[in-house]
């Protein structure tokens, strides 16, 4: 069973800080969120220490975001996502990208011809390759004349 938290007036903030950084550095590995969080501890209290009031309350709520952030499941979980993001876009998108190049050749083929704008001729085509909004079209054959231009 989990041990009550004292009311805030009883607790110690110091033993508070030493068991937490004792917890965290008694994890396997020293993972980047735990690297941040002590970070986040002693910038903390050298803010505490200089009497730096802002320095103090900025540490504290990083300090708060890192703890339910970085040490949840869903934190943990979001970083992952977010690694994946850094690694996977460009990689991945195969499919994506010779569609891409795909379009932005049909769209400089059909320029000058064309008797509307330049995005309502990539929303035009964009819809005929199966995007279903303007933005996407757009965004797409962006993506494919910057590929096709080197």
């Amino acid at each position: 069973m989990a041990k009550a938290l004292p009311p805030v007036e009883q607790m110690d903030v110091a033993k508070f800080f030493t068991d937490l950084e004792d917890n965290l550095r008694a994890r396997p590995a020293a993972s980047d969120e735990t690297v941040g969080i002590l970070a986040t501890i002693d910038l903390l209290r050298e803010a505490y220490k200089s009497g730096d009031i802002d320095l103090a309350l900025s540490a504290a709520l990083c300090l708060g975001f890192r703890l339910v952030h970085g040490l949840s499941e869903p934190g943990r979980i979001g970083l992952a996502v977010e690694d994946g993001a850094k690694r996977g876009g460009e990689a991945r998108g195969g499919s994506k990208n010779s569609r891409d190049i795909e379009m932005a050749s049909e769209f400089q083929a059909k320029r000058s011809s064309a008797k509307c704008s330049d995005s309502a001729l990539k929303a035009k085509i964009g819809k005929a390759h199966g995007l279903e909004s303007r933005s996407q079209a757009i965004q797409a054959i962006n993506k494919g004349l910057k590929k096709l231009s080197g």
